[in-house]
């Protein structure tokens, strides 16, 4: 079997939540598959009203006992409460991580990256919970060229910033890429 197999099968399709308490230890930890995404546990527990102020992308590193270039991606959102999430595609699921301490989300989703990209953000984290169920995330399968971390987090960051210049026009033209067509 391939690696490009061996990667495909390790997906479970989850949304796999952590929130961290101020000492830096994960307090609660939920998992929700697709058809979960929607319902008013997942939005009261997790998206009440954090409007998304920043969005920043993180990119590639180079690891530091090895010299390595990993290739990796993830967003960060802060957000109007004092709270910080983190969002990234693995081999296995996409996780969301909150924080009222950024260095806590930026630990956990493979601390050591360079910050590529901060723009204003746009939306609330119950949009970016409904964009990955209307966009199907959770039921496509990781793929190291189709489906990736780095075109994920991309995605995330175009659908959630207001950039100074135009999106593509497959994000302009897509309600599917639109978070402002949905209320929280």
């Amino acid at each position: 079997m391939d690696s490009i197999s061996l990667n495909a099968d390790s997906w479970t399709g989850k949304l796999v939540f952590t929130e961290f308490d101020h000492k830096g230890s994960a307090c609660i930890r939920s998992e929700w598959t697709h058809s979960c995404l929607r319902t008013d546990l997942l939005m009261g527990e997790i998206c009440a009203n954090n409007n998304i102020t920043v969005i920043r992308l993180y990119k590639e590193h180079v690891n530091p006992v090895t010299s390595e270039l990993v290739h990796h991606a993830f967003v960060v959102f802060k957000t109007e409460s004092r709270w910080k999430y983190s969002i990234e595609r693995n081999k296995t699921c996409i996780t969301l991580q909150r924080s009222k301490c950024l260095n806590d989300i930026l630990h956990a989703a493979c601390g050591g990256f360079a910050d590529t990209s901060e723009q204003k953000g746009k939306g609330s984290i119950g949009k970016v919970v409904h964009f990955l169920w209307r966009n199907n995330y959770l039921g496509e399968h990781y793929h190291p060229l189709r489906s990736n971390c780095i075109q994920f987090a991309s995605r995330i960051f175009r659908a959630f910033s207001i950039q100074s210049d135009a999106l593509p026009i497959h994000v302009c033209d897509s309600s599917d890429d639109d978070p402002d067509n949905y209320e929280c």
